[in-house]
């Protein structure tokens, strides 16, 4: 077995992990709780708060990640799988069609219980840990493809704007009415 694919899976399994996370995160984040954690100066609220503030380029950061993690994982699946799928299948079913239908069923099954149910599941039941551990991992891959995202955003909005000849709002509302709600709810039941 190639130990440098296997290692390779397995860091692309964690950015797929860490990138579903942070995109559940904004989905269900308390967006007022985090601006009290801003104004207090805790480095989560701070850092949270500005993704907040540009929601648009962290959808891209965790679009992007996602994709280029993705894209890794399928090639350094393909590589490892390879080998495995073609000794272990018998010689009657053992046709090119079988084997690719085989590894994809293998990788989609990983790929979906390691990078996407294990890790929202886990972000479900800790959310506030898991959201404190996974902060600062995302704000440093955020900066190292921001130029990426903000080509892709940019070129997404020309696409919206000149070819679609769409509105492409770029000022979006911090807080929402749910929002509110939620930390009302959280506060009384405290």
């Amino acid at each position: 077995m190639e130990y440098q694919y296997l290692a390779g899976v397995v860091i692309t399994l964690l950015f797929l992990g860490l990138f579903s996370c942070m995109e559940l995160v904004f989905v269900s984040t308390h967006r007022l709780q985090i601006a009290l954690q801003s104004k207090l100066g805790t480095w989560k609220g701070r850092i949270l708060s500005r993704f907040l503030q540009k929601p648009d380029q962290f959808t891209g950061t965790t679009l992007i990640g996602n994709t280029i993690s993705l894209v890794a994982y399928g090639i350094l699946m393909s590589y490892l799988l390879v080998s495995m799928t073609g000794s272990l299948l018998p010689d009657e079913i053992s046709s090119p069609l079988t084997v690719l239908f085989v590894q994809v069923l293998l990788a989609t099954v990983l790929v979906l219980v390691l990078a996407v149910y294990v890790p929202q599941s886990l972000f479900m039941r800790k959310p506030n840990l898991l959201l404190t551990i996974l902060t600062l991992p995302f704000a440093l891959v955020y900066y190292l493809i921001y130029p990426l995202v903000w080509l892709i955003g940019g070129l997404a909005n020309i696409f919206v704007t000149k070819i679609l000849k769409l509105e492409y709002p770029e000022d979006k509302p911090v807080f929402r009415i749910t929002d509110l709600n939620r930390f009302i709810q959280n506060s009384l039941q405290a």
